[in-house]
């Protein structure tokens, strides 16, 4: 029975062997995921039919790349190419190799990044939800209290009842406001001028540009050191880095040393005139085109700029977490400040 099969009839409520694959059920809650026999496992079941047309069309006589091209249209075009560069050169097995290291370093780096942010992140959240109570629920409780005392109040105690109410009144006008901020800013995204704005801005005005650029720096040695070393030619190389880049004004650098090279200079000759690569990322390249080891290089420098991000990252973490806690504690203390204060002023005039 094949995986296509078994879809169609749904019968899955006991194991089924589908070609050396078995797919389990626990309970009422189907576990989607297939096991192969070496006890791995694959979490989408969408994935195994996929493979199972491009195996279909290679054995058709398809190239590799081109059914993976027609049957998987989100995979990246750096993967396609890569692929379709091993079948052209004989050296397909090498290419699946490299294209495992580069994912493998990329999703590991992302992984260590989100889980570095994981911890701010949450508490950051915690602390806006439970400001939002207090202001919302609690603050108007003892908002009539301290009406009934009819003694002046503290500015601190003032401030805290009046954005309670302001909040408890117009969060509708917040929320409005917040939304027209959310549409206007993606409609400015997506032009010509808005792409512009915000990628200048990422490399060059934003705090933490310098680990924008390292991130991109990283992602562009990476990416052709994989692609040159399946033996793409330059040019094209350049050409799928330009599109996979995360920021648009660093994707036009990529064109214009594209063009540079297809004008007939070298690749770091093209980059010393676009301003948005580091001077080291230049002088590595110009190191490995002269030495005849551009893709080693390559590699090489991504490691060491996607170890500075990571290092970056953690530095910067490390600084905001108590900066972090002493916002809280400086927020918790005038909000007891703001409540505990009227009651003493009220105890003293007793």
């Amino acid at each position: 029975m094949s995986v296509k099969e078994l879809l169609q009839s749904g019968d899955c409520g006991k194991e089924v062997e589908v070609k050396g694959w078995v797919r389990t059920k626990r309970g009422n809650k189907q576990v989607n995921f297939i096991a192969l026999n070496d006890g791995s496992t694959i979490n989408n079941i969408q994935v195994v039919v996929d493979m199972e047309k491009v195996a279909e069309e290679v054995g058709a006589g398809y190239s590799m790349a081109q059914s993976f091209e027609s049957n998987i249209p989100g995979l990246p075009k750096t993967f396609v190419e890569t692929v379709r560069a091993g079948e052209q050169s004989g050296a397909l097995e090498a290419c699946f190799k490299r294209l495992y290291k580069y994912y493998d370093k990329s999703a590991k780096t992302r992984a260590k990044i989100v889980s570095t942010m994981t911890y701010p992140v949450m508490v950051i959240v915690t602390a806006i939800i439970v400001f939002a109570i207090i202001m919302v629920v609690a603050v108007p409780a003892f908002t009539s209290a301290f009406a009934e005392l009819g003694t002046d109040l503290p500015a601190v105690t003032r401030w805290l009842m009046n954005t309670s109410a302001f909040l408890t009144h117009w969060w509708w006008l917040i929320l409005f406001i917040l939304a027209l901020l959310t549409i206007g800013y993606l409609s400015f995204k997506r032009t010509e001028r808005g792409k512009l704005a915000i990628a200048n801005y990422a490399l060059r005005r934003a705090p933490l540009r310098r680990l924008h650029t390292l991130h991109l720096s990283g992602q562009f040695a990476s990416t052709m050191s994989t692609m040159l070393s399946a033996g793409l030619p330059v040019q094209t190389v350049l050409g799928i880095v330009s599109q996979i880049s995360d920021n648009y004004v660093f994707s036009l650098g990529v064109r214009k040393v594209k063009e540079g090279v297809e004008r007939g200079r070298g690749i770091a000759d093209s980059m010393e005139g676009v301003e948005c690569f580091p001077k080291m990322l230049t002088e590595m390249v110009a190191v490995g085109e002269r030495s005849g080891s551009l893709e080693e290089t390559l590699d090489v420098i991504g490691d060491y700029f996607d170890h500075e991000a990571a290092t970056m990252t953690e530095r910067l973490l490390a600084v905001m977490e108590p900066v972090i806690i002493i916002v809280l504690a400086v927020i918790t203390v005038m909000l007891l400040l703001a409540v505990y204060l009227p009651m003493f002023t009220m105890y003293g005039s007793i």
